[in-house]
């Protein structure tokens, strides 16, 4: 749905819902691990609920992560190392753009590039690595794929503080009681739902002609190609025997062989694992990308430091200015969403205007994506707070209760009793059914929209909105059916 981005729901209806004593997967779908609602949740509670306030803290955690790297740079390779990170990040378009929307990569970044903060600072070791491993693990328990960077951080650990007992058993044993302790009341309360959310709409428990297999990973490995071009290019240098030049930055704990090491184990094996969801995105990589960015610019900026010559050390910090400028080119104008002479802010206000002018406050709606309704003040049936993800015509009621969904049944008998006030939807809303990713089938999609139409009249239209530019139809429950 182009600006409003579907993903977003989860994010914005799961941090109102937590807040209101919600838990998720035992009381609603939530198809990520459990970390993202209550992060979002308790700063909302301060911001307001709404679109605005969401992307707001995603900027605000992505300036934190550029001054934080822009640090460490400056401590792997001074300057130069700086420059090159301050240029591969504040140019990246399509990264920005992923840290300036309603979904969590900017947090996921965030407490990994402050895990590594950690393990680069010269503080007591069980110190540090009480803190590097907890924040790191708190990234993990906000998305799975992150598993493999923290166990080669733990390694890492290991390793690095093997003559020292107390300085590596500790720190990992805290990171995994931070972990149980996030994980197991939830695994107590729904066990089951936690895997139908979170491994079912990503892996797939079962396969419809959606199937996101080869095809589409090597064009989303095209894509991300195209996006982190200019840092792939760079790439080879790890591999370029380099001298640190200055004696403080040899000494600097970022620049150590064993930590860089396991940094690029880490990173590598994390991109690679991003590969194996169903669900594969060029964006998935954001979360890393910060990490992978410090690394290659420190190595960067111990080549300019290496350059005796001073033209071509400006040769060289021109090369990265040029090419990190094609970065932002090679994205171009789908960071910036406008058509039919409107900016993307002012499709929201008007869905925004229309829910609080024609609804009050209590009022439930069904909506494309939740976020609309948060944005709005206004709630959620039981079942739609992640709709259209939670939309399972193939089940039957109980499994739909169970697992916190809906089917034609559930949408008819809330569109006859009238509990939904307002319908934010398109023509496509209830094509696909998940989590397979089957089409519905026509018979369904009949019942539903004679339901639609039975209960409820259109008195708003708003003209090819989103990505997709279909015509967003704003229903609301016809009169006598109040």
């Amino acid at each position: 749905m182009g600006y409003i981005c579907m993903d977003t729901t989860f994010f914005a209806s799961s941090s109102k819902l937590v807040n209101s004593g919600k838990v998720p997967y035992k009381d609603f779908f939530f198809c990520q691990f459990p970390v993202a609602p209550y992060f979002y949740g308790i700063l909302q509670n301060i911001l307001g609920f709404n679109l605005y306030s969401l992307r707001s803290i995603n900027a605000l955690l992505g300036l934190i992560i550029l001054l934080l790297c822009i640090v460490m740079a400056h401590r792997g390779s001074g300057y130069s190392g700086a420059l090159t990170f301050a240029f591969l990040y504040s140019f990246n378009s399509f990264n920005i753009y992923n840290y300036s929307i309603g979904k969590m990569y900017s947090m996921v970044a965030f407490f990994l590039v402050v895990g590594v903060f950690f393990l680069t600072t010269k503080i007591k070791p069980i110190l540090k690595n009480t803190l590097a491993l907890s924040f790191i693990a708190l990234s993990l328990a906000s998305r799975l794929t992150i598993l493999p960077f923290y166990v080669f951080m733990v390694l890492y650990v290991y390793v690095d503080n093997r003559k020292s007992k107390k300085d590596y058993i500790i720190p990992v044993l805290i990171s995994l009681i931070l972990l149980l302790a996030i994980f197991m009341p939830l695994l107590v309360l729904a066990k089951g739902q936690i895997y139908h959310d979170v491994f079912g709409l990503h892996v797939g428990q079962e396969k419809g002609p959606f199937d996101f297999g080869i095809k589409n990973r090597l064009m989303a490995l095209f894509q991300t190609f195209r996006f982190y071009f200019f840092p792939v290019v760079l790439i080879p240098l790890i591999f370029v025997p380099l001298k640190n030049v200055y004696q403080c930055q040899h000494d600097e704990p970022i620049n150590k062989p064993l930590f860089v090491l396991f940094v690029w184990l880490g990173l590598f094996s994390t991109m690679l694992g991003h590969f194996t969801v169903n669900w594969f995105t060029p964006a998935y990589q954001t979360m890393t990308f910060p990490v992978f960015a410090l690394m290659l610019s420190i190595r960067y900026g111990l080549f300019v430091e290496n350059l005796h010559r001073e033209d071509l050390k400006k040769i060289a910090i021109l090369f990265l200015a040029i090419g990190s400028i094609l970065m932002t080119v090679s994205y171009g104008k789908t960071s910036i969403w406008m058509h039919l002479g409107k900016p993307a802010y002012q499709y929201l206000k008007d869905v925004n205007d229309f829910l609080v002018t024609r609804t009050e406050t209590g009022d439930k709606i069904l909506a494309f994506s939740s976020v609309v309704v948060v944005n709005a003040n206004r709630e959620l049936a039981k079942g739609t707070e992640a709709f259209p993800f939670t939309f399972t015509p193939s089940w039957d009621i109980k499994k739909c209760l169970n697992y916190k969904t809906v089917n034609v049944d559930i949408l008819e008998s809330y569109f006859q009793s009238g509990e939904i006030k307002a319908l934010v939807i398109d023509k496509d809303s209830f094509d696909i059914q998940f989590p397979g990713f089957y089409p519905t089938g026509e018979k369904d999609k009949q019942r539903i929209w004679n339901s639609i139409n039975q209960y409820y009249f259109i008195a708003g239209t708003i003209p090819q909105f989103g990505s997709e530019f279909n015509d967003l139809l704003l229903y609301l429950l016809k009169t006598e059916n109040r």
